[in-house]
């Protein structure tokens, strides 16, 4: 595990840097939780933002957010171990863990990986600016999970089927600098399959280009990257909200392999900001006027592909640069 991550680690800046650890995991009956911890550094003032939200398969959410003090967060340099108060994190090729108990939020998460680490074609660049740069690796592509959640109230017990998943992300390109107009990421995860996607579409000019990174794996199949991820929204749904829309049925085609999307469930809509729990003024209006005040809508919805496998899909739809 740690080769992989190891390879164009970035450095830290003092003006701006950012890095997430994202964990996620699902039952048989629908049920879906996510948690991540994502440090920060903003002109020299270290921070950091832990949030968890539980989804019950009935509906409803469950979501504590966290601010942590810089100082708090203690990370390993191979980002392989996060320690802060009350948890720790850690990535291996045998078991990620993720614990923490803080009061209504307690976590006692194992990941058993069922397929290697996947660091995407150019050690995981998605976008290069100057000397500065956006990175995205996956260390747990598909995992058997087990352990307990339990977020504000609601507890979620995983064994049998659960399956998880975590990525990792790192930037040091400021979110003002970032001509980031949209942003399609998700997983859709079972026995017999495994397809994760992420399409990043950024303004050059008056053009729009996109950044495509997939994987897939049906079966016993030897898994493939692709380097093409192609959306074609079928049906939206207005979210008054926002003001924005989000896809009811889309579509995508990873290489040669078509992927429905239906049956979609809206798990939480907002403004990044308001997402992030960001709680320093300071950060909420740098990210509210300097990105157009971007919107979030993540979903759960069932997979298919051909041969009729079927999956469980969590993904989002990132709206960023609205207005500028």
């Amino acid at each position: 595990m740690k080769d992989h991550l190891l390879q164009g680690m970035l450095e830290p800046r003092r003006l701006f840097f950012f890095e997430k650890w994202y964990f996620d995991g699902q039952t048989e009956d629908g049920a879906f939780f996510l948690v991540y911890l994502a440090p920060m550094i903003l002109a020299g003032k270290r921070s950091a933002e832990l949030v968890a939200c539980l989804f019950p398969p009935g509906g409803g959410e469950h979501r504590v957010s966290l601010h942590l003090k810089g100082r708090d967060v203690d990370l390993a340099e191979d980002r392989t171990r996060a320690a802060f108060p009350g948890g720790e994190l850690s990535l291996d090729t045998e078991e990620c863990r993720f614990a923490l108990d803080r009061g209504d939020l307690r976590l006692d998460l194992r990941y058993r990986p069922m397929d290697p680490p996947w660091v995407p074609a150019g050690h995981g660049l998605l976008r290069r600016q100057g000397e500065r740069s956006l990175r995205w690796i996956v260390p747990v592509p598909r995992a058997a999970l087990s352990g307990t959640v339990r977020v504000a109230g609601a507890d979620l017990r995983l064994e049998g089927s659960s399956l998880g998943y975590s990525d990792f992300v790192q930037t040091d390109i400021p979110p003002w600098r970032l001509p980031l107009r949209e942003l399609l990421w998700g997983r859709a995860l079972g026995e017999e399959i495994l397809v994760i996607w992420d399409r990043a579409s950024f303004t050059q000019g008056k053009q729009l280009t996109h950044a495509s990174r997939g994987l897939v794996r049906l079966g016993a199949e030897e898994r493939r990257e692709v380097d093409e991820v192609v959306p074609a929204v079928e049906s939206w749904c207005e979210h008054p909200a926002t003001r924005e829309g989000y896809p009811l049925e889309m579509g995508l085609r990873l290489g040669e392999l078509d992927v429905s999307l239906d049956r979609t469930r809206l798990l939480l809509g907002d403004f990044v900001t308001d997402v992030q729990g960001f709680r320093s003024k300071t950060e909420r209006w740098l990210y509210r006027t300097f990105t157009g005040n971007p919107v979030e809508y993540k979903l759960l919805s069932s997979a298919r592909t051909e041969g009729v496998r079927e999956a469980l899909a969590a993904h989002e739809l990132v709206l960023w640069g609205r207005g500028r």
